[in-house]
């Protein structure tokens, strides 16, 4: 196989981030702190739990020991497991579609979530077939924007950034990204428009991935200066 995608998992594969908002929440909670949307996407989306949680403890809203961190991720990650359950948190069209891109392109996952939240959910339904390499926020050291991610997932892959394609729905995502070297197509799950302006691509959701778009993004040659 030529080319590889890289998907991003939250918001792009799994439409859990109102899940993962309701976990942080309850822990903050006890905490003594009422979390709210936008602390949320400052301190948590698109980073690791345990630097999520060590954003908001080097942040003047609360106060708590950093080392505090793993027994709070472990908590939250319970709580997480218990929330999505048997739910089903797949985006609409999201099997056929990485078993379609699955017989022509070389798959992985780049996410900065937790192997315990990533596969029983992968497993449930029958998706971890399509995937090449996995990379969660147990194989990383730092979490997006680091590019650390997604240049592992070349390494693995076998493959260089100019055979590749990210499919990322955060600002941090895309930056991780380019600071690869890979285009990058951005799916309207979670983020404005006006937010995923770094993409090469934005598209409403994953159901509109094919082979085609895939390929006029990654062989479109790349602007020079």
């Amino acid at each position: 196989m030529k080319y590889s995608i890289l998907f991003d998992y939250n918001g792009v594969i799994a439409n859990d981030e109102h899940l993962q908002f309701l976990a942080f929440k309850n822990i903050i909670k006890n905490l003594g702190l009422d979390l709210s949307q936008n602390l949320y996407d400052k301190h948590f989306l698109g980073k690791t739990d345990y630097e999520g949680f060590l954003s908001l403890a080097n942040s003047p809203v609360i106060s708590f020991p950093q080392n505090s961190i793993d027994a709070l991720v472990r908590e939250k990650t319970k709580l997480y497991q218990k929330l999505s359950g048997k739910a089903d948190i797949l985006y609409p069209g999201v099997e056929s579609i990485l078993s379609s891109l699955s017989k022509v392109f070389k798959l992985a996952i780049i996410t900065g979530s937790s192997k315990e939240e990533l596969f029983p959910v992968l497993e449930r339904n029958e998706l971890t077939q399509y995937f090449q390499k996995i990379i969660t926020a147990d194989d990383i050291t730092k979490s997006k924007p680091d590019p650390e991610g997604y240049l592992k997932g070349l390494s693995l892959l076998g493959t260089s950034a100019d055979k590749a394609l990210v499919i990322e729905d955060s600002p941090s995502g895309i930056k991780a990204a380019k600071s690869a070297g890979i285009k990058c197509i951005a799916v309207l799950h979670t983020t404005p428009r006006n937010k995923l302006a770094g993409a090469d691509k934005i598209i409403a959701s994953i159901a509109k991935l094919d082979e085609e778009l895939i390929l006029s993004i990654i062989e479109k040659p790349r602007l020079t200066t």
